[in-house]
């Protein structure tokens, strides 16, 4: 059976209670926020999330998306940017690696891990970098 939004948003406002530092937990309730027209409820969420995982670039994405249809352009055009930048980061270190098809590394025991970006990862810093020059920040 599937949940209704308001089942949805109580159940990611329980997670994000019991585990304010868990960036999916924040993505997940401003989505199901932006399903119930709840807009500035889904920015705020979005913007927890960001804050917690600058790479998440799915949030910005969301997050741009919400803040377009608040009517908040300047501010979309930043957020959407920032993820442009993250994601582009992304995508030149994942293809920077050996690794093929969806970039799994095989651990000693035999199971597969997602390979993660590194936060010091070269790409990475570049990526911060451009982001805080864009908002007139120094690198």
């Amino acid at each position: 059976m599937d949940m209704d939004i308001n089942q949805r948003i109580t159940q990611w406002e329980k997670m994000t209670e019991a585990d304010p530092d868990n960036a999916m937990g924040w993505f997940s309730l401003g989505n199901a926020y932006k399903d119930a027209d709840r807009l500035d409820d889904a920015a705020k969420s979005l913007e927890k999330c960001i804050e917690l995982d600058a790479t998440y670039s799915r949030a910005y994405q969301l997050l741009g998306q919400v803040l377009i249809t608040l009517k908040r352009n300047d501010e979309a055009g930043f957020v959407l940017t920032q993820g442009y930048t993250i994601a582009a980061a992304f995508e030149k270190w994942l293809r920077s690696q050996e690794t093929c098809g969806l970039r799994w590394q095989i651990t000693n025991h035999g199971a597969c891990d997602p390979v993660m970006l590194p936060a010091d990862s070269p790409y990475m810093s570049a990526a911060f970098d451009a982001i805080k020059q864009s908002a007139g920040q120094p690198p």
